[in-house]
């Protein structure tokens, strides 16, 4: 069995100047860390961004998601491995669009609380 591809070319990657234009723009886009339970999340933070479970996690919210949302993916990994990995897993659990936010955590400018 060879190892999974550490990119999903299925997954589509937004900037952090991309996701701030569409939310700005009103478009129902939604930052997720893409880390298992909230650890992760509290560990890295992002504004606005909601953590993939627990009680005001994603799962909470599934049923909002409609194909015009849009759920943008990060985390703190190497070439955004576990995002890309939750996002390619999340494109078959919901009618959103699922994209990975580029260079995760680190890329979000240190304005906005990335590192």
């Amino acid at each position: 069995m060879s190892p999974e591809p550490l990119h999903h070319p299925e997954v589509v990657r937004r900037t952090p100047a991309e996701f701030e234009r569409a939310r700005r723009s009103g478009e129902d886009v939604w930052l997720v860390c893409a880390y298992p339970g909230t650890t992760g999340f509290r560990k890295f933070p992002l504004p606005g961004a909601v953590p993939l479970e627990g009680p005001s996690g994603l799962e909470t919210r599934f049923e909002g998601l409609d194909k015009d949302s849009e759920l943008v993916l990060y985390c703190r990994c190497p070439e955004d491995k576990t995002a890309a990995q939750a996002a390619a897993t999340w494109a078959g659990r919901t009618p959103a669009r699922v994209a990975v936010l580029e260079g995760g955590w680190r890329a979000w400018p240190r304005k906005h609380g990335g590192r």
